[in-house]
């Protein structure tokens, strides 16, 4: 299936935003997530959410500095 990753088209064989950001090694648990236009907080549960085609998908990991 093909989806909208990060603005960039992308072929992939996942089947949920989870698997997909696994396979992208991003780490979904410091990562906020926006899927189709709704936002998760990093730590949600993502593995009820089911990719679709065409869907868009972004992720942004929020770092701190000091």
């Amino acid at each position: 299936m093909q989806i909208v990753w990060q603005g960039e088209k992308t072929e992939t064989k996942a089947a949920t935003v989870a698997a997909f950001l696994e396979e992208k090694g991003v780490p979904a648990a410091q990562s906020v997530v926006e899927w189709n236009g709704e936002t998760y907080a990093p730590g949600d549960d993502l593995s009820g959410l089911a990719l679709s085609e065409g869907g868009r998908l972004d992720a942004f990991r929020i770092v701190a500095g000091g």
